[in-house]
């Protein structure tokens, strides 16, 4: 799956200029130019959807505002955590709606989000942290 390159990003704007109706999927989809930007890079028909870094941390933190959570790198309640499951669920759905994902997108693109480079990192506990394993050791 290779990343659109300035020249064929040019010119899909073009085609869709010349297509009036084309112009709302240019704005659900941004295109993307450089791959770090992209913390996920959902195939297309025509073209690929980047969902920037910038994009998730702007649905988690409109996410978190709307549900609530306490201050980052603070202890964590167990309601707490709750509630850090809601935020990122609604950050999902705004996504979801924002690109217009399929239910398999959603279901297995959105997880593969590396968040660490993300502002959901400071929110997560570090005991829900996926493990760091390394070689020879038997146990996470």
């Amino acid at each position: 799956m290779a990343l659109l390159m300035n020249e064929d990003l040019l010119s899909i704007i073009l085609q869709m200029l010349s297509h009036p109706s084309s112009l709302l999927l240019l704005l659900l989809f941004p295109l993307a130019a450089h791959s770090d930007d992209c913390a996920l890079i959902i195939p297309g028909d025509q073209f690929d959807a980047c969902i920037t870094f910038e994009a998730v941390n702007a649905a988690f933190l409109s996410a978190r505002d709307s549900v609530g959570l306490p201050p980052a790198g603070r202890e964590f309640s167990t309601e707490d955590v709750g509630n850090l499951g809601t935020v990122i669920q609604e950050a999902s759905r705004f996504l979801a709606e924002q690109y217009g994902l399929s239910r398999d997108a959603i279901a297995s693109g959105l997880p593969l989000i590396d968040t660490t480079k993300t502002v959901i990192e400071s929110y997560c506990p570090s005991y829900l942290m996926t493990p760091h394993c390394k070689v020879g050791y038997d146990l996470c």
